[in-house]
């Protein structure tokens, strides 16, 4: 299976964020859209990067409950 044959079942649109949404932000967006990452994108169509819940693991790790306020 290709990258390319997954977008085109799931469609075009993919959950994003932001780079200026904060960490809580995107664990809040990760409950709604039951997703276990996102885009980051400033404009929704080229991709800036992509954030998971391994990379808020590991946050928490190094920067415990300030985390949350950061910047994804």
């Amino acid at each position: 299976m290709t990258v390319q044959r997954i977008l085109d079942a799931k469609g075009k649109g993919a959950a994003h964020i932001a780079p200026d949404g904060t960490i809580a932000d995107f664990l809040q967006s990760l409950e709604l859209q039951n997703a276990d990452a996102l885009v980051v994108s400033n404009d929704g169509s080229k991709v800036d990067g992509i954030i998971s819940e391994h990379d808020v693991v590991r946050g928490l790790k190094e920067f415990g409950s300030d985390l949350l306020g950061k910047a994804v």
